[in-house]
């Protein structure tokens, strides 16, 4: 577990799946998702033991986000490998609930998982955020960890998505 002034990082669990499954199928989380919010737990929970996977294979991967002041799940963020035209980058991904965000949560969050992983694949891979075009508060929260766009992505996997490296 990651400790940080205001919240704690953790690897997911199954029994994290109710709380976080709340984080995802809330629409005012997903606004700019282009899929919408999560609607199918089943499929959801398949994806958090991918998670979990993830953190078994490599050390690391996307982790729960707890408030010390309520001790509760309030959402997720980390780094996942990905394949982007034929090369691996290290993904990162946040999704907190709406009442928590423009607080530095994610930042706070996002750059005590970065200097983690950094030091379990020792600096070997490019961060990359994927989002889309007009997600200006994902591109924001993005920039204000030191990625900056990289305009000849744009599109590359999807209409509409941009990518953002640090």
């Amino acid at each position: 577990m990651l400790d940080t002034e205001r919240l704690l990082i953790k690897t997911p669990t199954l029994e994290d799946i109710p709380e976080l499954f709340t984080v995802h199928n809330n629409p005012a989380n997903q606004l700019y998702n282009p899929n919408g919010p999560d609607t199918d737990i089943d499929k959801f929970t398949e994806g958090i033991k991918s998670w979990i996977k993830h953190h078994e294979q490599h050390g690391f991967g996307y982790y729960a986000l707890i408030d010390k002041e309520d001790q509760k799940i309030f959402g997720a963020c980390g780094l996942k490998f990905k394949t982007i035209l034929d090369n691996t980058y290290l993904n990162i991904y946040y999704r907190i609930n709406s009442d928590k965000t423009r607080k530095g949560f994610v930042k706070e969050a996002a750059n005590e998982i970065i200097k983690h992983v950094n030091q379990i694949t020792e600096g070997k891979y490019k961060l990359v955020a994927q989002t889309q075009y007009n997600n200006i508060p994902s591109i924001k929260t993005a920039e204000s960890l030191g990625f900056e766009m990289d305009p000849s992505f744009d599109d590359v996997l999807e209409k509409g998505n941009v990518f953002l490296f640090r």
